[in-house]
């Protein structure tokens, strides 16, 4: 059933249009039925739409073009509603350039190809040293169904190839 918000955030979205990265069978960790084509956190205006991302050569995590308002999903990993965590990314000079505004308490909305949207509650925002951010902490929570948003913080690095910190938004489904 397709609510009013999702019916907006679709309209958003429309001028968009992108076809899902298609993943290696071995890379595939369970049977993705939809995915996120759409992201939105009232509070702080952000209304984006979502791309399938990988990672990188160097094994980061990959981020759509600064130049965009896209948002990328980590393609590998959990679809947003599904046990675990789903991660999202974007620049903090882009998409997630009020991402630090967010607060606990507030509402993020994903909506998926098939219409569906749903609802996730920040529940604690961190900022974390880069060397300190593992990859446990982002993606291996198996006991709910977890959103994840990322992106840089702090000062830019003596080499100028990227930040200091990165800023976490968690979000739980709500039920």
């Amino acid at each position: 059933m397709k609510t009013p918000l999702t019916t907006l955030l679709l309209a958003v979205i429309a001028a968009y249009s992108f076809a899902p990265v298609a993943l290696a069978p071995e890379a595939q960790a369970a049977p993705k039925d939809t995915y996120p084509i759409a992201v939105s956190i009232p509070d702080v205006a952000l209304g984006s739409p979502v791309v399938p991302m990988g990672v990188t050569a160097e094994g980061d995590l990959d981020v759509p073009a600064g130049t965009t308002n896209d948002v990328g999903w980590y393609a590998k990993g959990v679809v947003p509603g599904q046990v675990g965590s789903a991660v999202m990314d974007a620049h903090v000079f882009a998409a997630f350039s009020r991402l630090h505004e967010v607060e606990t308490g507030d509402d993020i909305y994903v909506v998926m190809d098939d219409g569906t949207t749903r609802h996730f509650i920040v529940h604690k925002t961190k900022v974390h040293k880069l060397e300190d951010l593992s990859p446990n902490e982002l993606y291996n929570k198996k006991d709910a169904r977890y959103l994840h948003l990322i992106t840089c913080a702090g000062e830019l690095t003596e080499d100028k190839s990227t930040y200091t910190h990165r800023l976490v938004v968690y979000a739980t489904l709500a039920s």
